[in-house]
């Protein structure tokens, strides 16, 4: 195990899940905001469904990585960091366009 997966492990077990998940769900959640905003220059949504999007995606993430941890990071970090861009390889635009706001 590498140096930071140590360090990412004894903060893990010196919190209870809860208090990981609300240290790591406003980063996760900070990045996602960033990459919709990017990806939305081009889309009519509404704030609302900007922020129920990242949330999904949020929650998705962090509890992908909090299982991971659970399983005490036997799995490299660039395999799942791998198997998580291909699964969200363009499903943010894709979210996006169906929460777009079509005026007539």
């Amino acid at each position: 195990m590498k140096e930071d997966q140590v360090y990412i492990m004894n903060v893990f077990h010196s919190l209870h899940q809860e208090e990981f998940q609300s240290y790591l769900s406003p980063m996760i959640h900070g990045i996602l905001k960033m990459k919709i905003e990017e990806e939305a220059q081009e889309i009519s949504i509404k704030e609302s469904d900007k922020e129920f999007i990242a949330r999904f995606y949020s929650y998705c993430i962090v509890g992908l990585l909090i299982d991971w941890m659970k399983d005490d990071m036997r799995e490299s970090p660039e395999l799942l960091s791998n198997k998580m861009n291909e699964i969200m390889d363009g499903c943010i635009k894709r979210a996006l366009k169906r929460f777009e706001i079509h005026h007539n």
